[in-house]
């Protein structure tokens, strides 16, 4: 049944006309129980999942749930900032751009059939072990850098090798909660922001 429902829910995905965030819960043994969350990345950053899971056992335990901070402090923060500054420091990182860094421009490298779907769908898994695992860590260590800055230049190097161009722009994912609203960390709510990234 569990199953069912997890393929169900991947299949399904969301609709207007359907609850953004859905539950399930199965009994896998007498005392042991699964619990299932779908729910739109529109609603909720992959931070605000453990929050809200967090929130679901805290509850279930009978333990106090700490003050919530209002979605909507958020967001008039972010409303209330003056735009031009961010403009002009914008405006000067993409001066001289001269294209954007688009995996299309190699489309004469990779073959994509013409029946392929557009809102094709991609899962992956990525291990924090086995063999590949000490040589990263080992290389970042090395070179006093984080995990997240050597996949930023992994990501350049590929688009380099895809498009040919020398300056590559791809987006960068940040958790957005660096901004002075009091307590931001427990806010849930898509907090995170694209920014992007010229190399």
């Amino acid at each position: 049944m569990c199953d069912q429902f997890f393929q169900q829910e991947r299949t399904t995905g969301f609709t207007p006309d359907r609850p953004w965030i859905r539950f399930g819960l199965f009994r896998t043994a007498p005392e042991s129980f699964k619990l299932l969350v779908s729910v739109h990345h529109a609603l909720v950053d992959g931070w605000s999942i453990g929050l809200l899971l967090q929130g679901v056992c805290r509850n279930y335990l009978n333990d106090p749930l700490p003050r919530a901070v209002s979605y909507r402090d958020f967001v008039d923060h972010i409303w209330d900032q003056d735009s031009s500054e961010a403009k002009q420091f914008w405006t000067h990182q993409f001066s001289g751009v001269e294209e954007p860094s688009l995996l299309i421009q190699a489309h004469h490298l990779v073959s994509i059939p013409d029946s392929q779907s557009s809102n094709a769908a991609f899962y992956g898994t990525v291990e924090r072990s086995g063999p590949i695992v000490a040589p990263i860590n080992r290389l970042i260590s090395d070179q006093g850098v984080t995990l997240s800055t050597l996949l930023r230049v992994a990501m350049a190097v590929v688009l380099y090798r895809y498009t040919g161009s020398t300056d590559v722009i791809f987006g960068v994912v940040v958790s957005g909660r660096n901004v002075p609203v009091e307590g931001v960390e427990n806010i849930i709510g898509p907090c995170i922001n694209t920014i992007p990234c010229r190399v």
